[in-house]
This record gives structure tokens, sequence and C-alpha cells, in this order.
């Protein structure tokens, strides 16, 4: 059995079962308001799923946090869509010692732009070059986008 003690650094039992158990939530209350929420919600209940999968495997094959490579998520959202998207998985990945930042994209949220005078894909993710851009050298994130922000990863 893991130790719970501050020295153990290897995500235990009861962190990968209450991400689970708030992803599964997250997912029902996609589901309850299916129509008030645009988008693909299938995809982006996958894009978790994956996600939360893979914190499930390192935690199996006994990985530490402090042994990988990089620690911070830069999410990404799709058209239509706000930074604070992203708000529950983050949460959840923030509760769980990682780094995470969500990018608004030109025209969304925090770079409130008419989205209709946008002309470049270039002037679209501004945001997510110029946060790039801005990291420290030598810093290595995982890019997470849903929808058109899964091109803007790219």
């Amino acid at each position: 059995m893991e130790s719970k003690d501050s020295s153990s650094q290897t995500l235990g039992n009861d962190a990968i079962g209450a991400l689970m158990a708030r992803l599964e939530a997250l997912a029902q209350k996609m589901d309850d308001n299916h129509d008030a929420i645009m988008g693909d919600i299938d995809s982006m209940r996958s894009e978790m799923a994956s996600l939360i999968g893979g914190v499930i495997r390192m935690k199996a094959r006994g990985t530490k946090l402090e042994s990988l490579e990089t620690k911070h998520f830069v999410f990404v959202h799709g058209g239509s869509f706000v930074a604070w998207y992203w708000y529950k998985t983050t949460t959840l990945l923030k509760e769980t010692r990682y780094k995470v930042d969500a990018i608004d994209l030109t025209g969304s949220g925090a770079h409130y732009f008419d989205f209709n005078s946008i002309t470049t894909f270039s002037e679209y993710v501004k945001p997510l070059t110029n946060f790039i851009e801005n990291l420290p050298d030598g810093s290595k994130v995982i890019l997470v986008g849903h929808d058109i922000g899964g091109d803007c990863v790219s």
C-alpha cells in the first residue's frame, strides 16, 4: 500500500478516485446541459478522459510527479468558447500539483476583439504564441486544444 505522508510524491488512490468522480460529475453536467453547450460534447469528454487516464496510467506505473519532464499544461479553448471553459479540468490538475494555464485566443474572453475583424490565423492565435514565446528558455509544456484549439496548438 502506498504511503500517504508528505514525503511520498506519487498520486494516491484517493486523488485518482476524486479525479474520476469529478470527471464523471462534469460529464453528467455536460449531458444535462447538452442543448445549452456549443461544440462537440463527446469530443471534450473524450479529451478529458484521455488526460485523466494518462494520470491514472502514470500512477499505476509508479511514476512520481517530480520525475516528469514537464508538469505544465496549457489549454486552448475551441471556437466560440473562452479559457474558463477548462476551469474544471484545470482545477483538478492544480489539485494534483500540476502547473496549468488556459489561454484566451483573440476575440475571446480577456482578448476581446471584434471577431469579424480577425483576418489571419496568426492574428487569432497571437495570445498563445505570445505566451509560448515568453516562457523561460528550456521550458516545456503539454499543449491541449479542443476543437479549433487543436489546430492552434498544432
